[in-house]
């Protein structure tokens, strides 16, 4: 289903941010338009089935309804901030709806050393620190550096208009939804493809596209985001929680938990 755990944090504006380290961001998708910076490290974020590689500095653009995920690189300390707003912020009512629509899509990836990452580094900062701490003006100037951003991603040619968009968002509904309500169980592409009425091989071509991994991917992925609740909750063995959201045992459970998260499941409950 739709992640809206942003709109739970909205204070007076449909803004939101957060602060990660050292953690992957399973797959998902809302429909906020995505803002994230890397503070440091590398990590691989892929966006509607295609990876970019980024780094200290970066900046990543994700609009409304786009799936993604972020995957770090274990081997240094990962970092980043994420700001998610609903795009009604911005001036500009026409873009807004093309953005929406992905009529109009923004370069995903400014780099670093791009020479307009440093002004737009200074509007991610600003909106971010007038979100986190939102003063007298908060509601007048969160708007107007959103609106910003975007002018300056106008002018630079940094948006693209299309005609076509690209997206299968009923099919990306379909899944996260029926995900949602079956991972505890024993499910397979199969399953899933003949419950939303596909063949299994143009499923499997399909969510390939739209998630940019296989289902069976998607599914531990999913499954161990869920396990992490049981474990900061405590009163359960690992056993006991491998079988709550869906695997087979323990083991295939602490072997898929330290793949995405680096450690295993008994030392993260620590």
């Amino acid at each position: 289903m739709i992640n809206n755990s942003f709109r739970l944090r909205y204070k007076s504006l449909p803004v939101a941010i957060s602060h990660s380290k050292n953690c992957n961001t399973e797959t998902h998708n809302h429909l906020e338009f995505e803002i994230l910076k890397i503070i440091s490290g590398n990590s691989t974020v892929k966006i509607s089935g295609e990876e970019y590689r980024v780094c200290e500095g970066d900046l990543v653009f994700i609009s409304p309804m786009q799936v993604h995920g972020v995957v770090f690189d274990k081997a240094l300390r990962y970092e980043h901030k994420c700001i998610c707003f609903d795009v009604s912020l911005i001036n500009d009512k026409n873009l807004s709806k093309s953005l929406s629509s992905e009529i109009a899509t923004v370069s995903r990836v400014i780099p670093a050393k791009s020479p307009y990452n440093p002004v737009l580094s200074e509007y991610f900062e600003r909106i971010y620190n007038l979100t986190e701490t939102p003063n007298a003006v908060y509601q007048m100037e969160v708007p107007a550096y959103i609106t910003l951003v975007f002018s300056t991603l106008i002018k630079n040619d940094l948006i693209v208009n299309s005609n076509v968009v690209t997206k299968n968002e009923d099919f990306v509904f379909n899944v996260i939804n029926y995900v949602e309500n079956h991972y505890a169980e024993q499910i397979s592409s199969n399953d899933l493809s003949s419950a939303l009425g596909f063949n299994q091989s143009y499923f499997c071509r399909n969510f390939k596209k739209n998630f940019g991994m296989s289902f069976s991917s998607y599914l531990n992925s999913y499954r161990i985001s869920k396990s992490r609740k049981f474990l900061e909750e405590g009163g359960k063995t690992i056993t006991q929680i491998a079988y709550d959201v869906g695997f087979s045992s323990a083991t295939a459970y602490s072997k898929y938990f330290k793949k995405q998260f680096g450690i295993l499941p008994s030392e993260y409950k620590k």
